[in-house]
């Protein structure tokens, strides 16, 4: 399963990717290549069976912290 995620990711990169890097559009390509990258990362935890945390109690404080709430 590990190796179809990695063709799919490997379509990614040949097809939006190169063309962003030949064109020299770097801030388009830099963001691209984080998201790909903890995009990828994720997709291996995940085949691997690594639990992943919710970050979703870390943004709610947040939240709460810009908002004023107790």
């Amino acid at each position: 399963m590990l190796i179809l995620w990695g063709l799919i990711y490997l379509i990614f990169i040949f097809v939006d990717l190169i063309p962003l890097f030949k064109k020299k559009n770097w801030k388009p390509f830099w963001i691209y290549i984080v998201i790909l990258t903890c995009a990828f990362a994720l997709t291996v935890a995940f085949s691997f069976n690594i639990k992943i945390p919710s970050p979703s109690y870390p943004i709610e404080v947040f939240i709460k912290y810009l908002v004023g709430l107790p």
